[in-house]
């Protein structure tokens, strides 16, 4: 899977590399939720 598909769109591409754990749990958790 692809880190940059659940970041919002919107975001600098940056912003994907800085993204911190809670973050990207955050952003796992919604995709469990609206998969």
């Amino acid at each position: 899977m692809n880190d940059q598909t659940f970041v919002n769109p919107s975001f600098p591409q940056q912003t994907i590399v800085q993204l911190t754990p809670a973050q990207m749990k955050y952003n796992f958790l919604q995709v469990k939720l609206f998969s």
